[in-house]
């Protein structure tokens, strides 16, 4: 024998969408969720490299690092520093090429490159072209990762070009984590982020510090403060 089937009236249905609404409002949208930065990648020049600090737990790399542990014990368990004294954006693709380094599995990529570029006359349309290979290069590995990427330490109006290259190439950073551009030039122009003496180009341990505190900056919501 068949059941009659019983349907809500229709007034019935519409007043459980009201209802379902106002619920949704009251709550408002879902805050994003925290992700944790397992892996974190820094490549660059020498400043990257350390050149010029008193010793490695001034780099801007280490500080980044514990910055990161700060907000959450998940974060840079695993990290790798790759720079390059004195290499320009295509030398240090070359680099990983020639070395057949793939960095893998990141949550974080951070990049401080092109400063040798502009201080070697690099064309900055070859900078671009090599920049974003350097990116294409980095994302079949690191899918998920969010891109980090430092403007060129130097006067920001005579590098201007380098600076747009820079940015053009990292708009086309495929990762999931998304892209932020951060702009070493105005603390390049603080005299408080030099040596007084000897080499007064790079960065002192205040102008790392700076540096680190910038690059945390550009990556929110890195996780709660506990474990």
């Amino acid at each position: 024998m068949l059941r009659a089937v019983r349907t809500a009236p229709l007034y019935v249905l519409l007043v459980l969408a009201l209802l379902f609404a106002a619920i949704a409002m009251i709550r408002g949208p879902i805050p994003p969720q925290a992700t944790n930065l397992t892996t974190v990648v820094f490549l660059g020049d020498s400043i990257t490299q350390g050149q010029h600090t008193d010793d490695f737990t001034q780099d801007y790399t280490w500080q980044t690092v514990l910055g990161l542990r700060a907000k959450s014990a998940r974060n840079a368990q695993q990290y790798l520093f790759d720079g390059v004294g004195g290499a320009t954006v295509g030398a240090f693709l070359g680099h990983l090429q020639a070395l057949n380094l793939h960095p893998s599995s990141a949550q974080l990529i951070v990049v401080e490159l092109g400063t040798n570029d502009y201080l070697n006359n690099v064309p900055p349309a070859t900078v671009e072209q090599n920049y974003t290979a350097l990116l294409l290069y980095l994302a079949a590995n690191n899918p998920v990762a969010r891109l980090v990427a430092l403007t060129v330490w130097g006067d920001p109006v005579a590098e201007s070009a380098y600076n747009s290259a820079i940015a053009q190439a990292a708009a086309t950073w495929t990762g999931v984590g998304g892209r932020a551009i951060v702009d070493l030039g105005p603390l390049f122009l603080n005299p408080l982020n030099h040596w007084p003496t000897g080499d007064t180009f790079h960065p002192n341990d205040a102008g790392q510090t700076a540096i680190a505190q910038a690059v945390l900056a550009a990556v929110p919501n890195t996780g709660p403060s506990t474990p």
